[in-house]
């Protein structure tokens, strides 16, 4: 049987870059049956890691810049949902993440690094006139960036020559976001002035994981793993427009944002089998089950419970690799009621279809 090696031996000099490609179409149909599509574009999400052995393989150095966390959706203006919620909302995200692994033992390793994150948001809505009022709609919009410092610590412990198991921690990230807010065609009944200030705060969860791997043959290894997201930070989201913050007032009713997402538990499993010595292929899937309530469920957020089905294979030859992976989401649909969300604008059954492709090259040197 082969035999597995712990996390630091398994490091060589190496660099990577990857690039993921994510598209994730929505439909919208309201209970009378009327039906919309959101504007759908094709996002990409690049990565780059670099690893370096200290000591004579009892150590490693390394570093990775990947974009973590990341949303868009855009729904066409003038559409069923102008006017009841943003049209317009992304989230970017990058982070740099210094680290460094010791060997402890022949079957025990550890590692830890810091978290770097910066994070951009950006959200968009239009305010429509009264019914019957001859007036053009206003039109908000909010954009800002932060930055945030965390860490990541974990640990593997070669149980046998043939089975490895993972934990890992990675604090959570509050990112002070700071910009500018605006508004244009302001109505004269609301008490606005054309640009101010804006800050919040986005709070990205603590993430606690274990994994178990074991090589069940020379060619076929299997793995599964758990993990817990602790969503439940994000209880409100508190909004500060400056002197614009009575807007708020007249238009929300607040500037704290009620979200009362849950802490989740994800699953996954998967297993890769080494056809030949230059070819590997690989499935799995994942349960993702979602944070967020009914009660503050979003359009520009669609989030629903799902199943992430993923193929892949990988090349090598010589000091060169190649991995493709391509993962398909059957995504519960949501079904949104006023009885369950206080804003009966955006009732109805939100359909998903997320899809994501990646491929990543690597070099060892």
């Amino acid at each position: 049987m082969a035999r597995s090696t712990s996390f630091v031996e398994s490091v060589q000099n190496h660099a990577r870059v990857a690039a993921t490609f994510a598209y994730a179409p929505v439909k919208y149909t309201t209970a009378a049956g009327a039906s919309e599509d959101s504007d759908v574009a094709l996002a990409m999400l690049p990565a780059i890691y670099g690893t370096m052995p200290l000591d004579e393989g009892n150590a490693v150095v390394g570093i990775g810049l990947t974009t973590p966390y990341g949303q868009s959706m855009e729904w066409g203006r003038g559409g069923l949902l102008d006017g009841a919620t943003p049209d317009f909302a992304q989230m970017m995200t990058a982070n740099i993440a210094p680290s460094f692994g010791v060997k402890l033992s022949d079957s025990v390793s550890v590692g830890a690094g810091l978290n770097v994150m910066w994070a951009n948001l950006e959200f968009k809505q239009s305010l429509l006139p009264p019914p019957g009022v001859p007036a053009p709609s206003s039109r908000i919009e909010f954009e800002g960036d932060g930055y945030s410092v965390g860490g990541t610590v974990g640990l593997v412990w070669q149980i046998t020559d043939n089975q490895r198991l993972g934990v890992s921690y990675r604090t959570a990230a509050d990112v002070t976001v700071k910009g500018d807010f605006s508004i244009a065609n302001a109505p004269p009944t609301l008490p606005a002035v054309p640009r101010s200030d804006f800050e919040t705060e986005i709070k990205f969860p603590a993430v606690a994981a274990i994994g178990y791997g074991i090589q069940v043959s020379d060619t076929l290894r299997l793995e599964a793993d758990v993990e817990w997201i602790e969503h439940s930070q994000n209880d409100v989201m508190s909004l500060d427009i400056g002197v614009n913050n009575p807007l708020l007032a007249a238009v929300l009713g607040s500037a704290d944002l009620p979200q009362d997402w849950d802490d989740t538990w994800t699953f996954g499993a998967g297993a890769d089998w080494n056809c030949s010595e230059e070819w590997v292929l690989r499935t799995g899937f994942t349960w993702l089950p979602t944070p967020v309530p009914d009660s503050t469920f979003l359009p520009v957020l669609t989030e629903g419970d799902k199943v992430v089905l993923g193929v892949g294979a990988g090349y090598q030859s010589g000091a060169h690799k190649i991995d493709f992976a391509y993962s398909y989401s059957i995504t519960e649909d949501r079904e949104v009621t006023p009885a369950e969300n206080p804003n009966p604008g955006i009732a109805g059954t939100y359909e998903m279809e997320p899809h994501l492709a990646s491929v990543t090259y690597g070099y060892q040197f």
